[in-house]
């Protein structure tokens, strides 16, 4: 994946703002502030994943049957890699496109410009 230095001299408040960003340690946080701020109080070196770099080889037809749990910059944790990056690519694809159905990761209309794929229930990737 292509990793990115995450820019944290601009920071003089925590902000809130919704916008999460996968870490090089796995993690998801809710914005680039809160990655840097791990960096500062823990004197870490934690680097943001570019999402587009890292599945430029999907999406694939069929993703094989291993359960290597990936942490998602949607707050969700994907079975695998190929999951992930098969999301993300219809994600990309499909601006208006917010959610999908857990069982068998088609779309789900119901989350289709809805409120409810902002707050679902089942994250489980930790945010800091």
């Amino acid at each position: 994946p292509l990793l990115i230095e995450a820019s944290c001299k601009n920071y003089i408040a925590i902000s809130a703002l919704w916008s999460p960003v996968c870490g090089t340690d796995e993690k998801t946080y809710s914005n680039t502030c809160f990655l840097c701020l791990k960096n500062h109080n823990r004197e870490t070196d934690i680097k943001l994943i570019f999402e587009d770099e890292y599945c430029k080889n999907y999406p694939q037809k069929l993703c094989p049957l291993i359960y290597q749990p990936h942490c998602g910059s949607d707050g969700k944790t994907y079975t695998s890699k190929c999951v992930f990056c098969n999301a993300y690519i219809i994600c990309i694809s499909n601006p208006g496109f917010l959610g999908f159905n857990k069982i068998n990761m088609n779309i789900d209309p119901s989350l289709k410009f809805s409120q409810k794929a902002l707050s679902v229930p089942d994250r489980l990737c930790p945010f800091y």
